[in-house]
């Protein structure tokens, strides 16, 4: 990613961007994201998931998940079957609440602050 791209992402303000503007930089930062997992290894994190297992760094969660992956995609169907989170709107069954395009504007621009240093 271009320093010109980095300083104009940079003074943009917030809640300026379009959905085709989002569109384009989340295809930016998903690509420069997807280089730089062939060429680095994953970071050195830990933590726990929403069910509270612990894993003790990102290549054993991926292990997990691997694992488990048609389970997991079975569930998420039912889950979606049965209602999902409700809501009213497709913004509200998806994620539960209203607001995404913002928190969407927030991710890209974090990311673009993250791939610019």
């Amino acid at each position: 990613m271009g320093r010109q791209r980095c300083a104009k992402r940079a003074a943009q303000p917030a809640g300026a961007n379009s959905s085709a503007t989002l569109a384009s930089a989340s295809s930016t930062s998903t690509s420069a994201l997807a280089h730089h997992a062939a060429v680095a290894p994953p970071p050195s994190i830990r933590g726990h998931d929403d069910a509270s297992r612990e894993f003790s760094s990102l290549v054993e969660l991926w292990a997990e998940q691997r694992a488990h992956r048609s389970l997991y995609y079975e569930t998420n169907a039912r889950w979606w079957e049965d209602g999902g989170y409700g809501g009213a709107t497709d913004e509200e069954a998806m994620i539960g609440d209203t607001g995404s395009l913002a928190d969407l504007d927030h991710s890209a621009r974090f990311l673009e602050v993250v791939l610019c240093q």
